[in-house]
């Protein structure tokens, strides 16, 4: 399976994805600690700006089974598959469909 942490292994380099891949566990340092740490940190933090104007029950844990019918705005830390790939998403936002959008989609569906 593809997953979020090979592909930016991947990206970096293709070796250390390869690796990754076999399970091999990929060397600590404290500059490796200290990054990940940075970047724990600011993805935190990206997600409590979006957040912050949000009261109630908008934030969530959604189960993806039942997102069609939750009344959730932003659903936090989820780990999406499909089709032998899979993403960690730190913050995925519901945009309700009105009415209006409705019609659009409908007029530009392409006929069959």
């Amino acid at each position: 399976m593809v997953t979020s942490r090979l592909l930016k292994a991947f990206l970096v380099c293709p070796v250390k994805c390869h690796l990754l891949s076999e399970g091999e566990a990929p060397a600590g340092t404290e500059y490796s600690a200290w990054a990940a740490a940075r970047e724990e940190s600011y993805r935190r933090e990206g997600v409590r700006k979006l957040t912050s104007q949000e009261t109630g029950p908008g934030i969530a844990v959604a189960e993806p089974g039942l997102w069609k019918h939750e009344s959730w705005r932003f659903a936090v830390g989820r780990t999406l598959r499909a089709e032998g790939w899979e993403a960690e998403i730190a913050l995925l936002q519901r945009i309700p469909l009105n009415a209006d959008a409705m019609v659009l989609v409908q007029k530009q569906a392409p006929q069959l």
